[in-house]
């Protein structure tokens, strides 16, 4: 009996075995590690993929936290009215509890007041420390509260001439309904301008 037909058809079946797994093994690269055929370009894993589509969520959510002040020139112990806003978007904010930073030889805090974000505010903390150049305001409200307003409002007065600033410490929180940690916010510190002899 000749053989040759059986043997042509084992090779045959051998190399459709190596095929399949060659081809099966080029999926699974793609699948798992992001490997394009025949680029030199990588496509991050599904996880990592996730990943960051979660991240770009949470960066269109996060909350705005900053100062507003008019911009004409400032004066050497002339007192100015900074605000100080949150813009919450969506989400409903149960307070907030602000923490600030100065240099106190260059600025002093002459009054702290509630703004008109929340209908019906409760302030459960509203202290300056000049010595340190820290001031604490704690505010809320038994009804949650969306979008934008004014949490407090600022009256400061430069002593000294040169670039003063005020800013969030990291100690600086916003408290939102249904969320056990702090959600993430961006910070907009001020700085301006002092001009004047004493």
């Amino acid at each position: 009996m000749r053989e040759e037909p059986t043997v042509f058809y084992f090779s045959l079946f051998l190399t459709l075995v190596v095929t399949v797994l060659f081809l099966s093994s080029i999926i699974y690269w793609y699948q798992f590690y992001g490997l394009h055929p025949n680029s030199n370009q990588t496509v991050p894993p599904k996880a990592v993929q996730k990943s960051i589509e979660i991240e770009a969520i949470e960066s269109q959510t996060k909350l705005d936290l900053g100062f507003r002040a008019q911009t004409e020139p400032v004066l050497i112990n002339q007192e100015k009215a900074v605000e100080i806003y949150l813009k919450a978007g969506g989400k409903e904010i149960w307070g907030a509890d602000l923490v600030l930073e100065f240099n106190p030889k260059q600025l002093a805090i002459k009054q702290v007041a509630v703004g008109d974000y929340f209908q019906e505010p409760i302030v459960f903390e509203n202290s300056v420390s000049q010595e340190e150049g820290k001031l604490k305001f704690s505010t809320g409200s038994l009804t949650a509260t969306r979008g934008e307003g004014i949490l407090t409002i600022l009256q400061v007065k430069p002593v000294i001439a040169g670039q003063t600033t005020l800013s969030f410490s990291p100690e600086t929180e916003v408290v939102v309904k249904d969320q056990e940690k702090p959600w993430p916010v961006i910070f907009s510190n001020l700085s301006f301008t002092v001009s004047g002899s004493t």
